[in-house]
């Protein structure tokens, strides 16, 4: 959009400040680049903040872009992904919430980014009820196996590092760390106490997604999940030394020219289906079927 457009200053006028200037310069420096770009294969693909940065100016355009307000009559989605953010304002012009968009929108990130969130991570929402002028907070963390005890883990080698006071000191990498996640709960939870729809409803963007494949953000492309297994998971000196076949099979589903398997790379199609099966389950037997039933099983 020209300038006037969005709300941004015209040209010359009072409101232009040095932070619009600085974003016109970046512009140019994009455009200056462009002729100086190799070959198809050659060509180093620069993003918008690469570009700003190295002209000295992350800071500035930064500074001015939040300063957009985001205006809506009806309600606004905000995500770290554009499909994401879609999948949740397509729920609620079906009649649905804050909370039905709210697990909409995570259910594909679980597909899309999911370093950030997942039917096997954990949720934490504060939820606003209008009518009551009342806020609620859910914890669904998830909670520790019965035998992650502080005993057990000692016995284990592992001890709470008196050098480090942050969360998870001393903390065991692998599995030994993992706790019961607690995002199914969670998302059944708010749907059922504050929500309009079902799972039918809000985990159907992303078994669509999930089943047709979408092409991958710069944000997660090329995603390495990290070593997760060893010879002994329950070993301090032997833990975490390989990757977990099954994250392999699943998140780098493609190959490197020397047949190393690798993640999607950018605007590559990535597929789940095995996600797509889990939201399946879970729109016909509800949040169950993650504890109690086939997932369950499987885990």
């Amino acid at each position: 959009p020209g300038p006037g457009a969005r709300g941004l200053p015209e040209k010359g006028s009072p409101e232009t400040s040095a932070t619009g200037r600085a974003l016109q310069q970046t512009t140019d420096l994009i455009r200056l680049t462009r002729p100086s770009l190799a070959s198809r294969n050659e060509r180093k693909v620069m993003t918008f903040w690469e570009v700003a940065e190295a002209a000295g100016l992350r800071s500035s355009v930064l500074n001015w872009w939040v300063t957009w307000p985001a205006v809506s009559r009806n309600g606004i989605v905000a995500t770290s992904q554009a499909l994401a953010a879609e999948s949740g304002m397509e729920i609620l012009k079906q009649g649905g919430n804050a909370i039905d968009a709210a697990v909409a929108a995570a259910a594909v990130l679980n597909l899309i980014e999911p370093t950030s969130t997942g039917v096997g991570a954990d949720v934490f929402a504060v939820i606003y009820i209008a009518k009551e002028n009342k806020l609620h907070f859910l914890n669904a963390s998830g909670t520790a196996p019965t035998g992650a005890t502080l005993q057990r883990y000692n016995s284990l080698g592992y001890f709470w590092n008196p050098a480090n006071f942050a969360f998870g000191s001393g903390m065991p990498r692998g599995i030994l760390s993992v706790t019961v996640p607690g995002a199914a709960w969670g998302w059944g939870e708010m749907q059922t106490k504050y929500g309009l729809l079902t799972f039918k409803e809000t985990l159907q963007p992303a078994i669509d997604f999930a089943e047709a494949g979408v092409p991958i953000q710069e944000r997660v492309a090329l995603f390495n999940p990290p070593n997760a297994l060893g010879p002994n998971p329950a070993s301090p000196a032997n833990c975490c030394t390989q990757k977990d076949p099954d994250s392999v099979a699943v998140w780098m589903p493609f190959k490197n020219p020397d047949g190393t398997p690798r993640g999607p790379a950018l605007g590559e199609a990535f597929r789940n289906p095995d996600l797509a099966k889990t939201f399946r389950l879970m729109q016909k037997y509800g949040r169950d079927a993650f504890y109690k039933g086939e997932i369950a099983q499987a885990i």
